[in-house]
């Protein structure tokens, strides 16, 4: 499978020895605002690594042979889901075996649809030689797969290699301005790690090396960034060659298997493309559908057209599947019920559903025309009318009859009311109004077609308005009146419009001047004003108030200054209003632009280190008082783990902001992380005791009943407790001295208890009693904070107390 056969989400693969940070890199990679974990799976393997590094300090190395995980990946530039699998550094080595398992077959099948392989190489300067030649191992393995699966000669392969040199950080060039040139030069310095570099180069047409650390969060989601700028550029390469030489088929073919990864790049560029052809396609078999009448014959259509069928979006799909049950149905019907009746009813079916999507599409436009002349919406009314005559043919159309009867209607309301807006004409004394109403109703008559009787009488009365010099002077008073908080367009626009109808007068060049002096005024009043509608208004009207290039330079300054204002302000408000301190965080990480500016990082600053004050009170609020359980033990290692994270968050931000811990939480926060460490070494190292307490009834199979008894105990078959004369008995409880102290861990303890007062030759079951104590995180934990604990030995009715 080449790398353009994908199936739904990118893929990247991880190549690297045991112990060369692979899973440190997963686990730390989650940990970015810009990844997502996809799944139950990943979520909760992700939390086992998490407890994992809070019990033991640091991740272990994978343990399992395989593990596939999902994540989203999301920045400016892209917004993917990916694959990108953790497995036992040494389970690449199946890969050399005749052996076939799930597990190999999986890394086969992701390594030939990887979008980028990341080749783990750790910096270890000081480690032997069988240590780098397992490096070796994994990337030779990983070429004779490669030679498998597309031949002997293969080069050049357009899967990007990332090769990573990992644990960065003990490098002394960690974050240098030198450093991938310093990684290279470790990499060439060691002959074994130069021939797997050269091997790789050799091959593949593109390899880089990035110097990464995971642990101090160092160009993690560089490998990512450089694969899918690789791939989505072939992708385009791809795209631009098909496009060039109109192979629109094997385009759409492409387009329709990248929709989901393509949708949010370069803002939804081919997406748009992936819509124009498959409209071309789809209106081109759903034509040809519409002929089919029989199942034979669509299951010839659809093999003949899969490829495109397949490629086409879910809604065009549903069509062809539906067209596809009808078919089936008419076919079952003709095999149960004969009579020309019931074929007619059958074909009057299928044409009914070949028109089907059509006939909603109508019936919704109906619909909605319907709505607006119930609302008296009348212009609405006539636009959609003109819609509906021009997208459907007349003899298609199902509604023609209502929606010709409702046009006529509502021009005769429209009529109406413009006879009422006229008969009120002699009321409105000023004349600049009269010319604006008399001049918006002919607009109305001519764009719909409205026949009026009073039509000739508008047109005198407008003649008469023109000569009247009145009109002149309220035209000057309205210009005079203009102002930056009253502008609008209809206003800016009627004005032309009257001084163009006052040509006749030698005053019109007066009118025009004033009008142009007074844009300049506003021009000029904008550049200060915070109203982003007035400026988007004069730019809108820029060449029909014949505004200067200047003047629309100014403009767009000022626009452009207030959009910036408006995304600070929305910014700002977005980091206050997010529900915690680690959502903020992340928004600022994804959204934050560097042309913010020096005001916004003090406000954002202030912001965020009092946010960051409250987190931390009410963190060290919540930790536990004592630690009387694994439960409190794991919160407060919550607790603690939370707030290193925020802090490290801290420092992958955009922009520097110190944090610290003020003296009382710093206190706070050290007493706790104290206090945890404590428990840590008791659950890691155990409990050491130095007295038992045997407890039996009376009545055991023992007997127990004298005080001069011998009393052995055995753990895990070997001899720790014996009864002597510094023991002491009484009510049946044994004081047993320790032969050597014991440490206790959690797990499952074997007990055996011999009487041994009677004669060894003759002991039977009955003077022994034996079965298990089960140790638990909980009895550890119990056992150091009060001093002892009791336990029952399963299967016996003994019990016995551990005494620190």
């Amino acid at each position: 499978m080449n790398q353009y056969q994908r199936k739904g989400v990118l893929n990247f693969v991880l190549l690297g020895a045991k112990g060369t940070g692979k899973t440190v890199y997963l686990y730390n990679l989650n940990n970015r605002a810009e990844i997502t974990a996809l799944g139950k799976d990943t979520v909760d393997y992700l939390e086992n690594l998490k407890h994992s590094k809070q019990i033991d300090g640091k991740i272990q190395a994978t343990q399992i042979d395989y593990r596939e995980l999902f994540f989203e990946y999301k920045d400016d530039d892209y917004k993917i889901d990916f694959q990108i699998d953790d497995y036992d550094g040494n389970f690449i080595e199946t890969l050399r075996t005749e052996e076939n398992s799930d597990y190999k077959e999986k890394l086969i099948e992701y390594i030939e649809e990887a979008e980028g392989i990341f080749v783990f190489l750790a910096y270890e300067p000081d480690a032997n030689e069988d240590r780098f030649e397992k490096m070796k191992v994994e990337t030779d393995t990983f070429i004779e797969k490669i030679k498998e699966i597309y031949g002997e000669d293969f080069k050049e392969l357009p899967i990007p290699i990332i090769i990573c040199v990992s644990k960065w950080d003990e490098s002394p060039y960690f974050k240098s301005e030198n450093e991938t040139e310093k990684a290279i030069e470790y990499i060439d310095n060691n002959p074994t790690l130069k021939a797997i570099k050269d091997k790789l180069i050799s091959r593949f047409k593109i390899v880089e090396i990035i110097p990464l650390s995971s642990e101090k969060n160092h160009n993690i989601l560089l490998p990512i960034k450089k694969s899918l700028d690789y791939t989505f550029n072939m992708w385009e390469e791809k795209i631009k060659t098909l496009s060039e030489n109109n192979k629109k088929e094997e385009l759409l073919i492409f387009l329709s298997e990248r929709l989901y990864d393509l949708k949010f790049y370069k803002d939804g560029k081919y997406i748009n493309l992936y819509n124009n052809i498959e409209n071309e396609y789809s209106q081109k078999i759903l034509d040809e559908l519409e002929n089919i009448t029989s199942i034979k014959a669509f299951n010839e259509f659809y093999e003949q057209n899969k490829n495109i069928i397949e490629s086409l979006n879910e809604e065009h799909q549903n069509i062809i599947f539906k067209k596809e049950a009808e078919l089936k149905k008419k076919n079952l019907f003709k095999q149960i019920i004969i009579g020309s009746s019931v074929i007619c009813i059958l074909t009057l079916g299928v044409w009914g559903y070949s028109k089907y999507q059509t006939t909603q599409a109508e019936n919704k436009l109906y619909s909605t025309i319907m709505t607006e002349y119930k609302s008296n919406n009348l212009l609405a009314v006539l636009n959609d009318s003109k819609k509906y005559y021009s997208i459907y043919p007349k003899e298609n159309k199902i509604h023609f009859t209502e929606i010709k009867k409702i046009e006529e209607q509502t021009k005769e309301k429209l009529r109406e009311q413009i006879d009422s807006q006229l008969d009120n004409l002699e009321n409105i004394t000023s004349l600049l109004k009269k010319y604006q109403l008399i001049s918006n109703i002919n607009l109305e008559l001519e764009k719909y077609g409205i026949e009026s009787a009073k039509k000739e009488i508008l047109n005198k009365e407008l003649e008469t308005i023109t000569a009247d010099k009145k009109l002149y002077d309220e035209v000057l008073e309205k210009i005079s009146s203009l102002s930056l908080d009253s502008l609008d367009k209809d206003t800016i626009t009627f004005i032309y419009t009257s001084i163009n109808q006052l040509s006749n007068y030698d005053e019109s060049k007066i009118l025009h001047d004033n009008l142009i002096q007074k844009i300049n005024t506003i021009i000029n009043a904008s550049k200060t004003t915070d109203n982003i509608s007035i400026i988007q208004t004069l730019l809108d009207m820029a060449s029909t108030i014949n505004l200067s290039q200047d003047q629309i330079d100014i403009l767009n300054q000022r626009l452009q200054e207030l959009e910036l204002l408006s995304q600070i302000q929305n910014f700002i408000d977005e980091v206050k209003n997010q529900d915690n301190i680690s959502n903020a965080l992340d928004y600022v990480i994804i959204n934050w632009k560097d042309d913010y500016g020096e005001n916004t990082k003090i406000e954002l600053t202030k912001i965020l280190k009092t946010q960051f004050s409250e987190y931390i009170q009410n963190q060290l609020n919540n930790f536990p008082n004592s630690i009387n359980n694994i439960d409190d033990y794991k919160r407060g290692w919550s607790i603690i783990d939370d707030i290193v994270s925020i802090a490290e968050k801290f420092k992958t931000l955009p922009i520097a902001i110190n944090v610290e811990l003020d003296n009382d939480a710093k206190s706070r926060y050290d007493d706790d992380v104290k206090l945890l460490s404590k428990y840590y070494n008791i659950l890691k190292n155990g409990v050491m005791t130095s007295k038992l307490i045997l407890i039996a009834p009376k009545n055991n199979a023992l007997g127990f009943d004298r005080s001069d008894d011998e009393i052995y105990i055995y753990i895990n078959d070997k001899l720790y407790y014996k009864y002597s004369e510094s023991a002491y008995y009484k009510n049946g409880n044994y004081i047993i001295r320790l032969l050597k102290s014991i440490t206790y861990y959690t797990g499952s303890y074997s007990f055996r208890v011999k009487e041994a007062n009677v004669n060894i030759g003759s002991f039977n079951k009955s003077r022994y009693e034996s079965g298990n104590v089960e140790i638990t995180q909980n009895d550890l934990i119990k056992l150091y904070n009060q001093g002892w604990i009791q336990l029952e030995i399963s299967g016996t009715d003994l019990t016995i107390q551990l005494v620190r």
